[in-house]
C-alpha cells in the first residue's frame, strides 16, 4: 500500500510524496562504488543486487562479513590506507550463523595486518616506495601513529574498532512469517538510518521449504508468493539506493549420471514437481522477480579442478596459492562477464590470490 496521497484539482491527478518518501529519495547515502574492486572492478552501483551462491560450507557467510567489514571500515585511518567505504550496514540473519565477535575480530586484525606490513616496509631504509604506497596515504602521519606504543595504538584501533560497530544494524529472524514482514518494512527503519548504504541477507532461501509445505504446495504458487514478495522488497531497496547482498542455498542440483532427469531437491525429496520448467539446470525457486533483479551473481566452490586448471602452465595468469592454506574459488558474473578469482582464509577475513 502505498504512502502517497493525490493532488487535488486535476483531472491526470499526480501522486504526490510524502515526507518519509521525501527523504528517502532525496537523502544520499555513503557511495558502495569502491568496495573490493577485485571483485567488482569499481562497478558496483547504488541499488545493485549481489547473489552468492554455493554448496555448504565453502564461505557463503564468510564473503558477506567481508564484504561488511569493507563496507563499515573508512577508506583511510591515520595514514593507513584501510580501503573501505565508511557506510554502514544492515544484515538479516535467517541461518543464524553471524557472529558479532567474528566480525569485530576481522574489523581489528585487519587493521593490525596492514600496520603491520606498513610498519615491516618503514624498517627498511631502502623501501619500496610504491609497495608503501598501496598500503598508506600519509607516510608521515603512520610515523606518528607508530611512535604512540603498543599500548596507545591498540587503544587507538579499540576505538576505530568501536566506531564501526556503531554503524552496524543487526535484524534475526527465527521464521517464515517474520522474515516475509521484515523485508516488507524494511523501508521504514533504512529511512532512519541514512548512513547505511549496504543490506546484506544471509541467506535468502532459508525458509524456503517451510513455505513450500505450508504456503505453497506447488512451484507455481510458491513462485507467485516470492514473486510479489520480491516485487515490493527489491523496489524499495533500488528507491533507497542501497546495495543488496544475499545468499543462497543450493538446494536443487541434477542427478549424477543423470543428465535427463528433473532437478531435485539436495536436502528433502517430499516434493514432486511435474512441471517442464523443472528441467532447467538453473531453476529459479525463488521466483523470476529475483532472478531477473540480480545484477551480480557470486558462485562459491572449492572445487580443485578449477584450482588446477588456472595453474596450468598454458594459463595466462598464475595466481599465488599459499601451500599451507586450503583455497576456495569464486566465479563472479554480470551480464556475459564471468571471471574467475581465488581467496584464502585467515583472521583478518579472506586474501585474494593474485597474480
Amino acid at each position: 500500500m502505498s504512502n502517497s496521497f493525490l493532488l487535488p484539482g486535476n483531472k491526470n491527478d499526480i501522486p504526490a510524496e510524502n515526507g518519509l518518501d521525501l527523504l528517502a529519495r532525496l537523502w544520499e547515502r555513503p557511495d558502495l562504488s569502491g568496495l573490493e574492486p577485485l571483485l567488482f572492478d569499481n562497478q558496483i552501483e547504488q541499488g545493485d543486487v549481489v547473489e552468492i551462491s554455493g554448496a555448504p560450507g565453502v564461505g557463503k557467510t564468510l564473503i558477506g562479513m567481508h564484504l561488511i567489514a569493507s563496507a563499515l571500515l573508512p577508506q583511510s585511518w591515520r595514514g593507513l590506507r584501510l580501503g573501505g567505504q565508511d557506510g554502514g550496514v544492515l544484515l538479516v540473519d535467517t541461518d543464524l550463523h553471524f557472529c558479532i565477535l567474528q566480525l569485530a575480530n576481522m574489523i581489528e586484525r585487519r587493521i593490525k595486518h596492514i600496520l603491520k606490513k606498513v610498519r615491516a616496509i618503514l624498517k627498511n631504509d631502502s623501501c619500496d616506495k610504491e609497495e608503501l604506497s598501496a598500503l598508506a596515504v600519509d607516510e608521515r602521519a603512520v610515523r606518528e601513529l607508530l611512535k604512540l606504543g603498543r599500548k596507545r595504538i591498540y587503544s587507538e584501533i579499540d576505538n576505530l574498532q568501536k566506531s564501526c560497530l556503531s554503524k552496524f544494524t543487526y535484524l534475526k529472524c527465527t521464521d517464515s512469517s517474520q522474515f516475509a514482514i521484515t523485508l516488507l518494512t524494511l523501508k521504514e527503519l533504512l529511512i532512519s538510518k541514512t548512513e547505511v548504504s549496504l543490506v546484506v541477507i544471509d541467506s535468502l532461501s532459508a525458509y524456503y521449504w517451510y513455505d513450500r509445505a505450508f504456503r505453497a504446495d506447488t512451484w507455481y504458487s510458491s513462485e507467485k508468493y516470492y514473486n510479489k514478495m520480491f516485487k515490493t522488497f527489491i523496489a524499495q531497496m533500488k528507491e533507497l539506493k542501497v546495495v543488496l547482498v544475499c545468499s543462497r542455498q543450493l538446494l536443487f542440483q541434477k542427478r549424477a549420471g543423470k543428465p535427463k532427469d528433473k532437478l531435485a531437491p539436495s536436502t528433502f525429496g517430499f516434493f514432486k514437481d511435474e512441471d517442464p520448467k523443472f528441467e532447467q539446470e538453473s531453476y529459479e525457486y525463488l521466483g523470476k522477480e529475483w532472478g531477473n533483479s540480480v545484477k551480480w551473481k557470486l558462485n562459491l566452490s572449492a572445487s580443485p579442478l578449477v584450482l588446477q586448471k588456472l595453474q596450468e602452465p598454458s594459463a595466462s595468469m598464475t595466481p599465488k596459492v599459499p601451500d599451507d592454506k586450503h583455497v576456495y574459488y569464486i566465479s563472479v558474473s554480470q551480464t556475459q562477464e564471468i571471471k574467475t578469482l581465488l581467496f584464502t582464509v585467515h583472521e583478518e577475513g579472506i586474501r585474494w590470490c593474485t597474480t
